[in-house]
């Protein structure tokens, strides 16, 4: 049920991402906003998509939590997952393609121990194109513990903002991705 909570609150995000864009003269005159409305279709497709076949694995050792590759009819990946749960913390990490290329990676946190008696949720999202980095964006929202069921609303209102990605972003990535991998054979 969280997962299903998290995975809508970050296409949601994607979404609310999108219309921000388009009224910054900014994202109107960038080349790339063209590519990352696509992306977004994609991955809005691939999440709609009730065809797609999980196989999955638990987490054993320090991390707790679960790991997914999820296939479509032919059998080619089109998203992988991962979910980790500490004492303070739960992180949802979403990686999706377009045919073998990483195309955008999705990553929701909920964290009880950056601010004594407060909730930081972090929503990041990355999009790739010709095995670079097109954007980065990220935006919080600080909760009391109380306030939890107001989270969507807060996250909706809540703006992306850009943020200079680091130049091994997709070579992290594509390492997270390749241990998932293997954890699932």
């Amino acid at each position: 049920m969280k997962i299903n909570l998290l995975s809508s609150l970050l296409f949601i995000s994607a979404s609310l991402f999108l219309a921000s864009c388009g009224g910054s003269k900014k994202a109107a005159s960038a080349p790339a906003s063209t590519e990352i409305s696509d992306i977004d279709t994609k991955v809005a497709a691939i999440v709609a998509n009730s065809s797609i076949t999980e196989k999955f694995a638990d987490l054993k050792g320090a991390e707790k939590g679960k790991v997914s590759i999820f296939t479509n009819e032919t059998g080619e990946i089109v998203k992988v997952s991962k979910k980790v749960t500490t004492s303070t913390s739960e992180k949802l990490s979403e990686f999706f393609y377009d045919g073998s290329n990483l195309i955008h990676s999705s990553h929701f946190e909920r964290n009880t121990a950056k601010e004594k008696g407060k909730i930081v949720f972090t929503s990041t999202k990355h999009y790739f194109g010709n095995s670079k980095v097109l954007s980065a964006v990220q935006k919080s929202v600080t909760l009391k513990p109380a306030d939890e069921a107001n989270l969507e609303m807060k996250m909706n209102k809540a703006k992306y903002k850009a943020y200079p990605a680091s130049s091994n972003l997709m070579r992290d990535e594509m390492a997270i991705i390749k241990k998932i991998k293997q954890l699932i054979k």
